[in-house]
């Protein structure tokens, strides 16, 4: 994957390069009205761009944060219907040995009950 973004970045370099050697003709910008800048055309787009990257960056960095902080929160959730699960299954499993207690004890009246109806 470095190799990828590698590539990228080099091939978006080298264009920026060329396109800089092309347009060296002054541009004039007005950023703010009563200011007026006269630079290259190249530099401006590069500038322009990069302003453009550093957003992108910072858009980022904010998303990321963003998921980082609701990560947490999942997180936190996951402990707690984990520590739910373990405590209904302790219930379960003790239910099941009450039931499993008192169908052996209705099993062994069933055969004394049977042994006096057979001796009768």
């Amino acid at each position: 994957m470095k190799q990828i973004n590698f590539l990228v970045l080099f091939i978006v370099t080298m264009a920026l390069v060329l396109f800089a050697l092309e347009n060296t003709a002054t541009a004039t910008i007005q950023v703010i009205p009563g200011t007026v800048f006269d630079a290259p055309l190249c530099i401006e787009l590069i500038v322009a761009m990069g302003i453009g990257a550093t957003i992108a960056w910072l858009f980022s960095v904010w998303t990321g944060i963003q998921n980082a902080i609701a990560g947490v929160g999942k997180n936190k959730q996951i402990q707690n219907l984990k520590r739910q699960v373990t405590e209904l299954s302790i219930q379960v499993d003790d239910r099941n040995k009450i039931l499993t207690s008192s169908h052996s004890t209705a099993s062994v009246i069933d055969v004394e009950s049977e042994e006096k109806s057979n001796q009768s």
